[in-house]
């Protein structure tokens, strides 16, 4: 398993979190999801088949830039 941590400075609210943890939930190997509002960071736990690039990705395709 790998951890990851994307800053997302859009990341504004517990709408924004729910949004983002949709997303997330729907790549295949996304183990657990933490989203940090003080810190507007993620911390995605993850394994194969889920890659870095799919985890930006679904975060992209919801509407927010991965800093």
């Amino acid at each position: 398993m790998e951890k990851l941590n994307l800053k997302i400075s859009q990341m504004n609210c517990s709408h924004c979190v729910n949004k983002i943890t949709t997303f997330l939930k729907e790549v295949r190997g996304v183990q657990e999801i933490e989203c940090h509002l003080d810190s507007k960071e993620v911390t995605i736990t993850f394994a194969s088949p889920a890659t870095k690039e799919q985890i930006i990705e679904a975060i992209e395709d919801c509407g927010f830039e991965v800093e």
